[in-house]
């Protein structure tokens, strides 16, 4: 009998470690960022909204998509031009890099949307944060679909997480209404973030209230304004429909541009940003990822914390060789002659817009060339204005 009781309680003891090891084994890790558990408090909720702008900025916007404009056009048979002509047959890397990098963008924001209203809060400073964590997400995703009507026109579009949809299949839908959304959401950002001097945030590489009304203002602006357009119903798409207009609805277009007016009214009401008296100053302190009055919004591009966007290495100052202390320069945008001559004498604006010399760098020393009209470079990105 004694024996029967020791089997059975080696055989309970056996099912209880059992059980325990199962529990475990299946306990969550603490390492683990699911949607579930990076909301259970408001530090996390932060450092996930944060999250968000990782793929806001891709070093292609600049390098690529925002080059060759009426002001200057590239001295190479190179992408830079082919973009700058509506030409891109041959950019399907770079363009499915971008077009990727805003999606990506935009389902974070869409799962912090759809998750931030359960993040508990035990105080008004709680509650005053989430809100403006709300309020990024929500200017985070409308930025991030600017961008994608701005450089590809009609696009897929969607505003819940991949996990809540039942199909991932989408076509191409108006940008009318892509922009109408985007304002919408800016619209509510503004309501639900803080200004900057109030804001629980210390650098302007995440939006406040100041940022959402410049984004505001020039989503409108896009929305309100002519742009190349087809013929969505037809499939495959016809080239011959395109053409460049509006929407069609007139006083939806005199909503934008009040939208827009309104939203910088606001800003300059406010009195925390100012336009800067020198406008050299404005282009030094880029250079030297320093902010003032005019920051409103610098993800990515030019901060403290900037990444490579290579701002200045294909639209700066014209150069050759390269230094120890400057790098190398290489400017492939060089600023239409023409454009020298369309400011008034005195517009201290043309100086620092087009550059009229060159750097030649070597080892030894660098020495200044000064270029013919033919040559001069876009004056606003000098490498010799870094430190």
């Amino acid at each position: 009998m004694k024996k029967i009781f020791n089997i059975m309680g080696a055989a309970l003891l056996l099912g209880t470690l059992t059980t325990s090891c199962e529990d475990w084994l299946e306990m969550p890790s603490e390492s683990k960022a699911d949607s579930e558990s990076v909301f259970a408090t408001v530090s996390r909720a932060d450092m996930t909204v944060a999250g968000c702008y990782t793929s806001l900025h891709h070093q292609e916007l600049g390098y690529q998509l925002l080059e060759g404009t009426d002001e200057s056009a590239s001295k190479e048979s190179n992408s830079k031009y082919n973009v700058s002509n509506y030409d891109y047959t041959n950019l399907t890397g770079m363009l499915s890099n971008v077009y990727t990098s805003m999606y990506k963008s935009i389902e974070y924001a869409n799962v912090c949307i759809s998750k931030l209203g359960k993040v508990p809060v035990s105080s008004e400073a709680d509650r005053i944060h989430v809100n403006g964590l709300m309020g990024e997400a929500l200017a985070v995703r409308a930025y991030a679909y600017w961008n994608l009507v701005r450089f590809y026109g009609d696009v897929p579009f969607n505003e819940r997480p991949t996990s809540e949809l039942n199909t991932f299949e989408s076509s191409r839908v108006s940008r009318d209404t892509i922009y109408d959304h985007c304002v919408r959401d800016l619209q509510k950002a503004v309501e639900l973030l803080p200004w900057r001097s109030e804001s629980y945030l210390s650098t302007p590489e995440r939006f406040t209230k100041n940022a959402a009304y410049g984004i505001l203002a020039r989503v409108a602006l896009y929305a309100a304004g002519q742009s190349l357009r087809w013929n969505l119903d037809q499939v495959p798409y016809d080239n011959s429909t395109v053409r460049i207009d509006r929407r069609d609805d007139q006083k939806r277009v005199r909503e934008l541009y009040q939208i827009a007016a309104d939203a910088c009214l606001a800003v300059i009401q406010k009195g925390e940003n100012d336009l800067v008296s020198n406008y050299d100053q404005l282009f030094r302190d880029l250079a030297l990822k320093q902010y003032n009055n005019e920051t409103m919004f610098e993800y990515g591009w030019y901060g403290a914390n900037s990444i490579d966007c290579r701002t200045g290495y294909v639209n700066g100052l014209p150069g050759s060789g390269e230094s120890l202390t400057l790098g190398k320069p290489g400017s492939q945008m060089m600023a239409i002659p023409t454009f020298y001559f369309e400011f008034e004498d005195g517009d201290q604006r043309r100086d620092v817009s087009v550059c009229n010399y060159a750097l030649i760098l070597n080892k030894a020393g660098d020495t200044y060339r000064m270029n013919t009209y033919a040559g001069m470079g876009v004056g606003k990105y000098r490498i010799n204005w870094k430190s």
